[in-house]
């Protein structure tokens, strides 16, 4: 139902490091280039086919949070941008230390152990698990 991808600036993907296997991907490059890459906006939502995708700029860390759902889905889902942001806060709280380090190079297998299934369910009102599901 919803697909989060998280993602450099330069277009490399953090989250998840197994990005392709994801159906939606086509819809967050569309994004990355009708909208970053020509310099219109950095954050908001975009409707694609029957998709819509919406984004958040980490600008301190040039990082994009992103989800793709069904644009027909998004029409009742009110809470999906404040999911989004929670998205984007638990991540910058459990990778703070990777992100500070100018050291460190940014690459997918850094962030592998990050879950949103917590999240989700939180706010669609389910059990909360520890498995891996995006």
């Amino acid at each position: 139902m919803f697909e989060f991808f998280i993602f450099q600036a330069g277009g490399l993907v953090l989250w998840p490091s197994d990005c392709e296997a994801h159906k939606n991907i086509s819809v967050v490059n569309e994004y990355v280039q009708k909208q970053i890459l020509e310099g219109h906006k950095t954050e908001g939502k975009l409707d694609v086919n029957r998709n819509s995708i919406l984004m958040k700029h980490d600008t301190e860390y040039n990082i994009f949070f992103c989800v793709v759902l069904s644009t027909q889905i998004l029409q009742y889902a009110d809470y999906v941008p404040e999911m989004l942001d929670r998205v984007f806060s638990a991540f910058r709280v459990e990778f703070q230390s990777i992100l500070d380090n100018p050291e460190t190079i940014l690459l997918p297998k850094l962030f592998e152990s990050f879950n949103v299934t917590d999240i989700v369910k939180e706010f669609q009102g389910g059990p909360k698990t520890h498995s891996i599901d995006s």
